[in-house]
């Protein structure tokens, strides 16, 4: 955070319980996937951009599968941002 401040960029250290994202992650992944593996999903309604492509969702958004990688996988988020522009 203090090179984006001293090039002027406002920051702020986000405050987590979890090293989501990292392979710290990788104990729950399997229990996780088992505790959302009954629920019911359904294609999104309007236009989202999934953060594990930064592209448009297709219908892996609505498997367990794609939740379960969410957690461990990187967010693409300025590829994201970029796609909406």
């Amino acid at each position: 955070t203090t090179t984006w401040a001293a090039k002027g960029r406002k920051t702020k250290t986000l405050t987590v319980s979890h090293a989501f994202h990292s392979p710290l992650m990788n104990p729950i992944l399997e229990p996780f996937k088992k505790a959302i593996s009954k629920l019911t999903y359904h294609t999104p309604t309007i236009p989202l951009i999934s953060n594990l492509t930064g592209q448009p969702a297709d219908n892996h958004i609505t498997t367990p599968d794609y939740w379960t990688q969410h957690i461990r996988q990187p967010v693409h988020f300025h590829p994201a941002i970029t796609h909406t522009a």
